[in-house]
């Protein structure tokens, strides 16, 4: 897949690679959430199906790359892209830690009615007691497992689909919305935070600012884009 991707002109997303483009006098067009991006937005627990996300706040690398070569920045953001397929939402590793105690309350717990289980409104029926369970949870994440293998692996482990459950992707109109170039200045090698991170907002309000102004003729007027 690699060398199909380099086929068309793909560079690898590290700063070595990317230097090299930029050198050469390339335009690169960048995904500051990366892999990390997919797993946001509905259904994820606390995203809501009308807000689009955009995780970005952190991700402040490539205004940084910028600088240092003394190019533009030019915001884009594309209407549709989150709907041409559906996926999965896999439980958190929060989740799968709460089900575990859960578990482990249920086989060592012995009384004649039902228990309620930490964190839900429900109420299980007493487990058999030869049941056994021991292992001791020690996840801490909210995010789901895969998505951390996913970012170590660097390739997305995400169960999606299309049309009729296959890859095929849905067929919804893609609109490209084009920002106005940040200028970034004359070559900086090292740039200060205070300047990276001027720049970096600067980034953001103005991808704000196209979605706000052309989700009404997308058809998007009720949704809000969220940065994160």
């Amino acid at each position: 897949m690699r060398n199909l991707l380099g086929w068309i002109g793909c560079v690898e997303a590290s700063p070595s690679h990317m230097n090299n483009a930029l050198d050469a006098g390339e335009t690169l067009a960048v995904a500051p959430g990366g892999i990390a991006e997919i797993f946001w937005g509905y259904p994820r627990p606390g995203c809501k199906p009308d807000d689009e996300y955009a995780l970005i706040k952190a991700r402040k690398g490539f205004v940084r790359m910028a600088m240092r070569h003394g190019l533009p920045l030019v915001p884009v953001y594309v209407f549709g892209n989150t709907k041409i397929y559906k996926r999965v939402q896999l439980p958190s590793a929060v989740e799968v830690c709460r089900f575990t105690r859960a578990l482990r309350m249920c086989t060592q717990t012995r009384h004649a009615g039902p228990m309620r289980v930490p964190g839900t409104s429900g109420l299980v029926r007493k487990c058999p007691p030869t049941m056994q369970y021991s292992p001791t949870c020690t996840l801490i994440s909210g995010n789901p497992p895969t998505q951390a293998l996913s970012n170590m692996l660097h390739v997305s482990l995400v169960a999606f689909w299309g049309r009729l459950g296959s890859l095929v992707p849905f067929q919804v109109p893609l609109t490209y919305a084009i920002g106005n170039a940040i200028d970034t200045g004359r070559p900086n090698l090292n740039p200060t935070e205070a300047q990276v991170d001027a720049l970096h907002a600067l980034f953001c309000a103005e991808l704000k600012r196209i979605f706000d102004d052309h989700k009404g003729g997308y058809g998007w007027g009720h949704k809000e884009l969220v940065l994160v």
